[in-house]
């Protein structure tokens, strides 16, 4: 079996003026089928910047990236989006769910895309607001919905095509603490549940005990790779 992620002396490059930018500065990365993983570090530290090339948003100035064995890097447009929408899916602060379209088209988007048929878009779609206890408000348009009902329907969304990464970027920052520790506990159950791989994001101490390891970023570079901490510790930057 292939390592869901495997980065390999990956370095990302920009230039502002005649100023180069390393934002990515050597990483080497392995993530495994079914981990669930927590990404900390300062603004600048790269954290985007990496999302960005594991999501298959952009692609590395030099270094390799690995996919589930697959080395997106040899890809062109039309594979790389094709890989996005078969193998990951992406949970935002911002949910950013169609406000013309309730909670089940939302949620079927992925499967259109994919072009499976209405009836399988429908009948998925449904199980999979059912999994995030959303089953209740399949025609509710997001403005008729809150902020953790709408990271629900965005979870759902993200989870419908049953992807083999998840990356989630600091899905709690717009939600209350209770409604945030229920959301990433319910996102940490539903991929275990498939053995889905997730990558998360976050500032928040208060969640970090439910990931499996944790990663943090200073300068483009992994400054620390550990295994989960205990409740109540705090992960200091």
């Amino acid at each position: 079996m292939f390592p869901t992620i495997a980065l390999e002396n990956v370095h990302k490059t920009y230039w502002m003026g005649e100023t180069e930018v390393r934002a990515l500065d050597g990483v080497t990365l392995q993530v495994q089928p079914g981990e669930y993983c927590a990404i900390m570090g300062a603004s600048g530290s790269g954290k985007s910047t990496a999302m960005n090339v594991i999501g298959c948003l952009d692609r590395p100035t030099t270094g390799t990236y690995l996919l589930d064995g697959t080395d997106v890097a040899q890809l062109d447009d039309p594979q790389l989006a094709a890989v996005r929408n078969q193998k990951i899916g992406f949970v935002f602060q911002q949910y950013f769910l169609l406000p013309h379209l309730n909670a089940l088209e939302n949620v079927m988007l992925p499967l259109t895309y994919a072009q499976v048929s209405r009836a399988e878009r429908q009948e998925r779609a449904k199980a999979a607001l059912d999994r995030v206890q959303m089953g209740h408000r399949l025609r509710n348009r997001p403005h008729e919905l809150s902020g953790g009902q709408q990271q629900r329907v965005a979870i759902a969304r993200a989870l419908v095509h049953r992807p083999q990464l998840v990356l989630a970027d600091e899905p709690t920052a717009a939600l209350d603490k209770k409604t945030g520790r229920e959301v990433v506990e319910m996102m940490q159950r539903l991929v275990k549940e498939a053995g889905t791989t997730i990558l998360m994001v976050t500032h928040d101490n208060r969640i970090l005990d439910i990931a499996d390891r944790l990663i943090e970023l200073v300068d483009g570079t992994i400054e620390r790779d550990r295994e989960g901490i205990a409740k109540g510790e705090i992960f200091m930057l």
